[in-house]
């Protein structure tokens, strides 16, 4: 059994990476490096699966993480995936250089056999000497530089792959907005190609599974190419909503003071990605278009069904279609962590305040029955309409999701107007 080294074990591309080796069914022992192992999100990635052991390391000193893996396994450690982020609490791109190119050298050291590092598109083909002008794409652009001159004549085998923009961005958080009006108004129409996250780690599985065909490879990572127009009718076609913005003058004011995310905004302009996505469809038949990505990878995506946790277990299994679901049906959902779901038959919210929410607002089907649903309920009451005996039972409900201290603080009354 092959014993892999995966740093960012708790964040999206780390994440992704086990998926994607858990998917494959690899037999492969994944160390997931984090920095807290009690953390509930290592708790809850140690709970996946009995091939992965939690590691607790930092990234600043990666000698130490090579310590830690020895003692939760006796096997040797063949390969690593190496990601690091230039920004946020505590970080910058000196020190994810630092931090890229030490792993590089520990790695070397340890006898690691195949190295995976995730960079970013520089322009396709040119990325290999195509710095650009950009801070966060300068040092992975020198940790790749370091990678390969560090393993020239050695046993280690590398592959670096480059993706692009991700959908995964599109959030409605404050962020989320932000990165959204940003390419409204700095790319002006021209489109930008954009990667799952999830598809990022399944090719870092390919590469540690198929490793003759990826040794010393660098591949650029996309899957669809969109333009902001595009991107958002596609958002509305699947899920009734535009996704969030914000006030462009918001924008030009945290550009102004993120030099660093204005000059990578330009540069799409200007220059932008170039992955080739019909041959890595050809290489993965599954590569998802940002449609895709919507249906199956997006947990706010409001087109997403009711699942079993969304669903008050109160309710009865059926529901006539004269009888009325409870209004006052009310589910903590684990997902949503302080939010609450409430479910009310025929009701919609009248609350007038400012919507906090983690997902945007959706119609979902409650399931009855045979199974079969009616979702084009009326917009305006969240009732869907009954059209023959068969979906009688079938209710198109309206969720609203509030923080529990604004409920608490303010209340939300809701008026049924459904029959």
């Amino acid at each position: 059994m092959k014993s892999i080294l995966v740093t960012g074990a708790t964040g999206k591309q780390g994440g992704a990476v086990i998926n994607a080796l858990l998917a494959e069914d690899a037999d492969m022992e994944i160390l997931a490096v984090t920095r807290n192992p009690q953390s509930g999100a290592a708790k809850k990635l140690a709970d996946k699966s009995p091939k992965i052991k939690i590691v607790q390391g930092d990234l600043d000193d990666s000698a130490a993480i090579f310590n830690n893996a020895s003692q939760v396994s006796s096997e040797p450690i063949w390969g690593v995936f190496s990601v690091q982020v230039p920004m946020g609490q505590g970080q910058t791109v000196e020190k994810e250089e630092r931090q890229g190119k030490a792993l590089i050298d520990e790695a070397l050291a340890q006898n690691v056999q195949h190295f995976v590092y995730t960079s970013v598109d520089r322009g396709g083909d040119a990325s290999i000497d195509n710095a650009t002008n950009i801070p966060h794409f300068i040092s992975k652009h020198r940790i790749e530089q370091h990678l390969f001159e560090r393993t020239h004549d050695t046993q280690m085998s590398w592959t670096v792959l480059r993706p692009v923009f991700f959908f995964d961005n599109i959030t409605p958080d404050f962020m989320g907005r932000l990165i959204v009006t940003a390419w409204d108004a700095y790319l002006q129409g021209k489109p930008l190609q954009c990667i799952a996250v999830s598809d990022i780690g399944y090719f870092v599985a390919q590469a540690f599974l198929n490793p003759a065909e990826y040794r010393n490879r660098c591949l650029s990572l996309a899957g669809d190419v969109l333009t902001y127009e595009h991107m958002q009718e596609v958002m509305r076609r699947k899920t009734g909503r535009e996704a969030p913005t914000t006030f462009r003058v918001v924008v030009y004011m945290v550009m102004w003071m993120v030099r660093d995310m204005r000059l990578m905004f330009e540069w799409f302009y200007a220059h932008g990605y170039r992955a080739d996505i019909p041959r890595l469809r050809e290489m993965h038949p599954g590569l998802k278009d940002f449609e895709k990505w919507l249906e199956e990878d997006n947990m706010d995506n409001p087109a997403q069904y009711a699942r079993e946790h969304d669903q008050p277990a109160a309710l009865p299994e059926s529901v006539p279609a004269a009888e009325a679901i409870p209004s006052t049906a009310v589910v903590d959902n684990p997902r949503l962590d302080r939010y609450q779901v409430a479910f009310c038959k025929g009701s919609r919210c009248v609350w007038s305040g400012i919507r906090r929410m983690r997902r945007w607002p959706m119609r979902e089907s409650l399931l009855c029955g045979d199974g079969s649903a009616d979702i084009n309920g009326d917009d305006e009451s969240g009732v869907g309409a009954s059209r023959d005996d068969s979906r009688e039972r079938h209710r198109v409900l309206r969720r609203w999701v509030h923080t529990t201290a604004q409920t608490r603080k303010q209340g939300c009354s809701c008026e049924n107007v459904g029959g």
